[in-house]
């Protein structure tokens, strides 16, 4: 016989963490409430765009154009996995 868990979510909202993995909201109407936006515009990967960085973390990675774009470790935040740094240019993410 397992117990269930309660906990809160980063909304703040009260679930009930089932046993088989499964949850529940405490509060169904404040679940109800809650509207996850999407974007309905398709994306495409630029034909220029030949290397897949992947993570090593999670099952993700992006396509970018190594012509353009530079990538490493990163150099100001130790919580990244990878710097890009567009070439000539003063714009970069992690």
């Amino acid at each position: 016989l397992s117990a269930q868990t309660r906990a809160i979510t980063d909304t703040g909202q009260e679930v009930v963490l089932n046993s088989d993995g499964t949850y529940a909201y405490v509060n169904e109407e404040e679940a109800a409430a809650v509207t996850i936006p999407t974007n309905p515009e398709e994306f495409s990967k630029s034909d220029s765009a030949s290397f897949l960085l992947k993570s090593k973390r999670i099952g993700v990675g992006f396509w970018l154009d190594p012509k353009l774009w530079s990538f490493g470790a990163p150099t100001d935040n130790p919580d990244a996995e990878y710097e890009v740094t567009l070439k000539g240019e003063d714009l970069y993410g992690v």
